[in-house]
């Protein structure tokens, strides 16, 4: 049983935009789905200034629309 998770949270040095941090996330989940992975969660908080993943709907609907089984 094998799981992956993700909050998109930028501790502010990483010098990578939010667009593409989320879709590293997309492609990480893709190949988590082809791996094998049974389970994705997705942790969020609301308002957070380090952007701790503030829409955990939206991205599910993203993630869903890239995988077969997770």
């Amino acid at each position: 049983y094998f799981g992956i998770r993700f909050d998109l949270r930028d501790p502010g040095m990483s010098g990578v935009s939010p667009a593409a941090r989320y879709r590293a996330a997309l492609d990480m989940a893709e190949w988590a789905d082809h791996a094998g992975f049974v389970s994705l969660t997705l942790s969020e908080h609301h308002g957070s200034p380090d952007g701790y993943l503030p829409s955990p709907l939206v991205m599910a609907a993203a993630v869903a629309a890239r995988t077969e089984r997770i």
